[in-house]
């Protein structure tokens, strides 16, 4: 089914997340670049999808998913493109240094704020990765 999310040459349109959430009756929201009020988000368990331009994660532009606050304070990260990134706690500046520069349809962050599953388990200090990406 062809919704026109894709720019030929470019990759996903920003539209979409904001657009599928509403199709779905999710909640998206744009945080801005409020550090505090992201941590604050994410250790509440809501994910964060990111635009990122070219540095650590990437050599374009690409989509990661924040998921979590370790007990460091450092970020978990979803990265579809690496595994060792995905495995790595992150620093929250350098993911602020390194969002896209465009501020359009939510851009550069989208919060879906998920209800948490019924009886789902809280996370524990176990489930975090061990090492440490610096920036």
């Amino acid at each position: 089914m062809n919704h026109n999310y894709y720019l030929y040459g470019t990759g996903t349109k920003w539209a979409l997340f904001e657009n599928f959430a509403g199709l779905y009756g999710i909640d998206c929201a744009d945080l801005g670049d409020d550090k505090e009020w992201i941590l604050s988000e994410l250790a509440s368990g809501k994910p964060v999808i990111c635009s990122m331009k070219p540095g650590t994660f990437t050599t374009g532009g690409h989509f990661i998913l924040l998921h979590g606050v370790a007990p460091t304070g450092e970020i978990l990260v979803a990265d579809p493109n690496s595994r060792e990134n995905s495995l790595a706690l992150w620093d929250a500046e350098l993911i602020l240094r390194e969002l896209s520069p465009s501020r359009n349809d939510g851009a550069p962050l989208w919060l879906f704020p998920f209800p948490a599953a019924e009886g789902e388990a809280e996370q524990t200090e176990d489930a975090f990765p061990t090492e440490t990406a610096d920036g």
